[in-house]
């Protein structure tokens, strides 16, 4: 199973359209999304704040701001 890692915040109008693009791909695909939310931590704030959402796996960058649908799939397929 993949996991993916999603940097991101409460009242995020982009956080919460990604995490919906997501949910729908889960119907077809075995992948795990762990949400955390930057603003708890100050360095992850200081490094993600600007970019929220910003979905990783393995420590590399998938996308940020809008799922890159191309890049998810080459992962999860």
């Amino acid at each position: 199973m993949k996991k993916f890692i999603l940097y991101g915040r409460d009242e995020c109008h982009l956080c919460e359209t990604l995490q919906a693009e997501l949910a729908i791909l889960k119907q077809n695909h075995d992948f795990t999304v762990d949400w955390v939310d930057v603003d708890q931590d100050p360095a992850l704030e200081l490094k993600y704040g600007f970019y929220v959402p910003v979905l990783m796996h393995q420590g590399a960058k998938v996308c940020h701001y809008h799922l890159d649908q191309e890049a998810f799939l080459k992962i999860v397929s």
